[in-house]
């Protein structure tokens, strides 16, 4: 079978969501390619959807927080047309691959592979996989084949109009190596960490967002004896020689990075903002966070999530993180309680339920490519 994965290049998540899928797909034998949708559009709105998301999520998260809270009322039509206007681009690519199934990991894709289906009139199946624990501004003006959903969200889509028997509660994929059993020695042995003491993990996603730096200088305050700060600032260049130029006590700085599972390992505590896709990894890893409300928007749905169940704390101020973390560490209690809960949380394993969903269709839908190369029903 081969499957393309439409991804966005607009952040780090939706990306590894699809690196989770592709890893199953491709060890169950399948060819699977990924791509970032946003190259179907013009080079200006590619252009102007990528850097003003970066631009607004790193500098004034305020408007992009509002301009979702707009969207969460009504999903703005020009977003929809601006997918349109890609589609056909993305159709001819679709056949000229070949492909047998599309599986889209943004919003944005999914728009295309509507307007695909409804207008162009292809039948190939077509599947949305959310990355945030909410239903996500767009998702009602979509037309899939399945919803690869977070457990207990099935009503929050079906209120937006998602056909309940379209619905799959298998949770937010993420990578094998997340679920593989944490080992803190071997971890802070090929980082080079020390061996004793408490490591807080900082970290503001790929994009290196949020008032890390303030945070840094009120957690490395607080540490004490052989614990280490270790700070993740993504590819946020700026931000990672700012933190470095600081020069905190027991912190190491460091920018992007392939082995954040070894990371995640090696602390004790994570500080971060609720990315979808970070926070799965860390409930998967069975790692205590507190989550910093530094976006908005989706990312607070998600934090919500997560102080509702008590997977994770979170405080309002760097000062208050910094002396929560503080407290956390000094008393194992809450770190136990919070694994406790994590461990019913049902992170891990979705990428494989979500293939397995997939490959299972494979055998009661029949092929979509006639002799010419048209897709058909």
């Amino acid at each position: 079978m081969k499957v393309l994965i439409l991804s966005c290049d607009t952040g780090g998540g939706h990306i590894s969501a699809a690196k989770a899928l592709t890893e199953v797909f491709e060890k169950k034998g399948d060819e699977c390619v990924t791509v970032n949708a946003l190259r179907f559009l013009s080079a200006l709105e590619e252009t102007l959807i990528t850097r003003g998301h970066i631009f607004l999520y790193r500098n004034a998260p305020f408007v992009f927080a509002a301009g979702y809270r707009i969207s969460e009322i009504r999903t703005p039509r020009i977003i929809y047309a601006i997918c349109a206007g890609a589609a056909q681009r993305l159709y001819e690519y679709i056949i000229e691959g070949q492909f047998e199934r599309v599986v889209c990991v943004h919003i944005l894709p999914a728009l295309m592979m509507t307007h695909i289906r409804r207008v162009l009139g292809a039948t190939l199946p077509v599947y949305f996989v959310a990355t945030d624990y909410t239903c996500s501004p767009g998702v009602d003006l979509t037309e899939m084949d399945r919803y690869f959903i977070p457990e207990n969200f099935s009503g929050d889509f079906c209120e937006k109009g998602v056909p309940r028997a379209k619905i799959r509660e298998t949770g937010i994929p993420v990578a094998e190596k997340f679920s593989l059993y944490p080992n803190k020695d071997r971890a802070r042995k090929i980082l080079g960490l020390n061996p004793e003491g408490k490591i807080v993990l900082l970290a503001g996603g790929s994009m290196g967002c949020g008032p890390m730096e303030k945070i840094a200088r009120h957690t490395a305050k607080n540490l004490s004896g052989k614990d280490c700060l270790v700070v993740i600032c993504g590819s946020n260049r700026k931000m990672f020689e700012r933190i470095r130029s600081l020069r905190l006590p027991s912190t190491l700085v460091i920018g992007y990075t392939k082995r954040i599972e070894l990371y995640m390992d090696a602390a004790d505590l994570m500080l971060t903002k609720p990315g979808g896709l970070t926070i799965t990894e860390a409930m998967t890893k069975k790692l205590p966070m507190i989550c910093i409300n530094a976006v908005g928007g989706l990312e607070l749905r998600n934090l919500t999530y997560l102080t509702q169940n008590k997977y994770a704390l979170t405080e309002n101020s760097p000062r208050a993180i910094a002396k929560l973390a503080s407290d956390i560490l000094s008393d194992p209690r809450t770190s136990e309680e919070i694994i406790k809960n994590m461990a019913s949380c049902g992170a891990g394993g979705a990428a494989r339920k979500i293939v397995d969903v997939i490959k299972y269709e494979k055998r009661r839908i029949k092929r979509y490519y006639e002799p010419g190369g048209r897709i058909v029903g």
